[in-house]
């Protein structure tokens, strides 16, 4: 195991130095083959050696109706940046910041590499501290699951709802049989498109109808809870997928993703100020202004009794009561004394963002007191 401190790895030590890149006068179609050849969803845009802008998969799915004839001069956005000097956990925050799956590395304007997710994950790989973290203690708990006897629909849907690219596959019973992810469904009706130009017709609506069990890859990959987060990258980076599901006695309870691995990196790092993201919420800023000033008093009391280093949480809204929507708000709070889970709900946005906050409190608070109480009995002994 290598006993390297993770600040001491820099962007200029982990990056591809000979990344794939579009020119501004490429095309939309040119651009996908890449992304599609090479496995890549982000691809840096260079004119003269200079880094002028980054197209990404995502915001080419919100687009939906571009000809592929479109020049990526169109299309391309601001790219976020980093200097070679940058340490590991650094990237790893600019990653989560900007929700990028790779940032490109610069020396005044001028493009020297590209970092990806995969390109960070596999830096730290084998060093010692990953042999000493079980995957319980950064999984995400009792994922959702979606029947064999699903659709497509459904499955796209919980996947949105709960910001994960894969969802596990169970029977009526609980047992896990499979795994479905956006992969799985971009591969399919990429299939679907190329017999369209055969002749053969499907409209998506109809594919979306289709069920789950005909799509899902089985038996699906999984570990143990007490598997070692090592266990855990090495099977992600060998069978090449993003997420791999924690199972016991057949059944899923829980999933650890490349975000979470990409999470706890950024944890490691120097940096004084909490980093908060917030997601699946689309509102005013005044919201976001709101929701800040919260969550500022909820980091500031937990501050007093911990190091709390990354905030993430995830809305989901749900339209029930005719305009009115319902809140479900999941959160994790990434400390220098692990990780802090919390889940709740309400039909007023504030009034869930309050409940979700003081359980965060809460379990600092009874966290604190377990370990006060450990120290007390150990003392006796």
């Amino acid at each position: 195991m290598k006993d390297t401190d993770i600040n001491d790895l820099k962007a200029k030590d982990v990056m591809s130095k000979e990344p794939v890149v579009a020119a501004p006068e490429d095309s939309l179609s040119e651009v996908l083959g890449k992304m599609k050849r090479h496995g890549v969803h982000e691809v840096p845009v260079v004119e003269r050696k200079k880094l002028v802008g980054i197209v990404s998969y995502n915001t080419l799915t919100k687009r939906r109706s571009l000809p592929m004839s479109t020049k990526v001069e169109r299309i391309m956005v601001a790219p976020p940046r980093i200097g070679e000097t940058d340490s590991v956990p650094e990237v790893a925050e600019m990653m989560m910041s900007t929700g990028s799956r790779g940032i490109p590395v610069t020396s005044k304007r001028k493009l020297l590499g590209f970092i990806s997710r995969i390109d960070l994950i596999e830096s730290v790989r084998g060093m010692k501290m990953l042999s000493e973290v079980d995957v319980s203690s950064i999984m995400s708990h009792s994922p959702q699951c979606v029947l064999e006897t699903h659709t497509l629909h459904d499955a796209r849907a919980l996947m949105k709802d709960l910001d994960e690219r894969s969802v596990p596959v169970c029977e009526s019973s609980g047992h896990l049989i499979g795994v479905v992810g956006i992969r799985d469904l971009a591969d399919y009706f990429a299939r679907e498109r190329e017999s369209e130009t055969r002749g053969e017709v499907v409209g998506e609506k109809e594919a979306l109808e289709i069920e789950v069990g005909s799509l899902m890859r089985t038996p699906p990959i999984t570990v143990p809870p007490d598997a070692r987060l090592s266990e855990a990258i090495d099977l992600m980076i060998e069978k090449d997928v993003s997420s791999i599901l924690v199972a016991e006695n057949r059944e899923p309870v829980g999933i650890v993703t490349q975000v979470d691995i990409i999470e706890l990196i950024a944890s490691f790092g120097k940096a004084e100020e909490v980093f908060v993201q917030i997601t699946g919420l689309e509102e005013e800023p005044e919201i976001y202004d709101a929701m800040y000033e919260r969550i500022q008093k909820t980091i500031d009391k937990t501050g007093e009794i911990l190091s709390p280093k990354i905030l993430n949480i995830h809305v989901a809204q749900h339209h029930s009561k005719g305009d009115t929507s319902k809140y479900t708000m999941r959160a994790r709070l990434a400390t220098d004394r692990g990780l802090f889970y919390a889940r709740h709900f309400d039909w007023n946005i504030h009034k869930a963002l309050d409940g979700l906050m003081d359980q965060i409190e809460d379990f600092v608070r009874e966290d604190k007191e377990r370990r006060l109480d450990t120290r007390k009995r150990s003392r006796r002994l």
